[in-house]
């Protein structure tokens, strides 16, 4: 039988530097995490309406027919007309469009894609707290390129 100084172990004060270390982690941590989810949110929504308006272009050159989709600001939605599909914006995400003036209303813009590819041009700006997201469509050749801004 062994004795009990002889026993395998850790000793408390081992185990309360380990758990004060795993606390200070955690505190120095969590900002972080929090912070890096809203990004990882505005960074998905970002991705989601680029590939929106390429599947919109692809369909404007395949159809050799122009093709719209509209971003509905007063109520969060990303509508696309052919093929009929509406996305919605997450809450908390706020959308700026800037389009060709005939193109735009108050409350919703346009963008729209010619059958050689190219579109009216513009941006969409997604913001969430100190987060932003810019998509741009060029006109010219309706490339899409999303950049960030604010806060990375």
């Amino acid at each position: 039988m062994k004795k009990i100084a002889e026993m395998e172990g850790f000793t408390l004060v081992e185990m309360l530097v380990v758990l004060g270390l795993m606390a200070l982690l955690l505190t120095i941590s969590l900002p972080y995490s929090r912070s890096s989810g809203e990004a990882r949110k505005l960074d998905a929504t970002s991705q989601i309406i680029a590939a929106k308006l390429r599947e919109t272009q692809a369909s404007a050159i395949w159809a050799n027919r122009e093709r719209g989709i509209t971003v509905d600001v007063a109520n969060g939605l990303v509508i696309q007309a052919e093929p009929e599909r509406t996305f919605n914006l997450p809450g908390g995400i706020h959308v700026k469009v800037v389009t060709a003036d005939d193109e735009a209303t108050a409350d919703a813009a346009t963008i729209r894609f010619f059958p050689d590819g190219g579109s009216t041009g513009g941006s969409i700006t997604l913001t969430r707290g100190s987060y932003r997201r810019d998509i741009a469509i060029n006109w010219l050749t309706g490339a899409i390129v999303i950049s960030r801004g604010g806060t990375p």
